[in-house]
C-alpha cells in the first residue's frame, strides 16, 4: 500500500512557490484573519473524526474556551501576514478504505488523509474566503453548491 500511495500521491517536483507579489489589495482574501472566522470554522469541525499527525481531535478544539480562539487567531495571522505554512502541516496519517474488487490489489481502495487540526482550521479558513471571492454570475448554476443546471434546461425547453 505504502509504495501503491506514494506513487499515486506524491511528487519528486519541490512543492515550493516563489514568493508571489500582488500590487492589488483584495479584503476578502488580504485581510488578517478574524476571531469570528476562526470560531465559525472551529464550529463547522466534526467532533467524531480522528486526530491528525499532531494527535489533537477536532472535538478537542471545539471545546475550547474563547480565550484560546484568540490565541489560535494570533497564530494563524502570524503564519497568514508571513506566508508560512508549517511543514508539520504538510504531513497527514492515511488510511485505506476498501471500494471493490479484489482486496489484494491496493487500487480497489481508497485514501484517506488526516491533517493536523491547526491546519484543518486554517485551510478551511483560505478555502472560505475563496469561496467568498469568486462568486460565479447568477447565469451561472452548474457546479455550483445549492444551484443546478435544471432551472437553465427548463428554461430552454420553454423557450424552444
Amino acid at each position: 500500500f505504502k509504495d501503491f500511495f506514494d506513487q499515486a500521491l506524491n511528487s519528486d517536483e519541490p512543492t515550493t512557490l516563489e514568493h508571489i507579489t500582488s500590487e492589488t489589495y483584495v479584503p476578502v482574501l488580504d485581510d488578517p484573519i478574524t476571531e469570528l472566522e476562526v470560531r465559525e470554522q472551529v464550529a463547522h469541525l466534526k467532533s467524531e473524526k480522528a486526530a491528525g499527525t499532531d494527535g489533537i481531535p477536532p472535538g478537542v478544539i471545539r471545546l475550547l474556551p474563547a480565550t484560546w480562539i484568540v490565541f489560535i487567531t494570533i497564530i494563524l495571522n502570524k503564519l497568514f501576514l508571513n506566508s508560512v505554512y508549517p511543514q508539520s502541516w504538510s504531513l497527514a496519517k492515511l488510511f485505506t478504505i476498501y471500494k471493490k474488487g479484489n482486496k489484494l490489489l491496493p487500487s480497489n481502495y481508497r485514501g484517506i488523509t488526516i491533517i493536523n487540526c491547526l491546519a484543518k482550521v486554517f485551510d478551511m479558513i483560505l478555502c472560505h474566503r475563496l469561496q467568498l471571492w469568486f462568486r460565479p454570475y447568477r447565469e451561472q448554476a452548474g457546479s455550483q453548491r445549492g444551484r443546478g443546471c435544471l432551472e437553465h434546461i427548463t428554461t430552454l425547453r420553454l423557450t424552444f
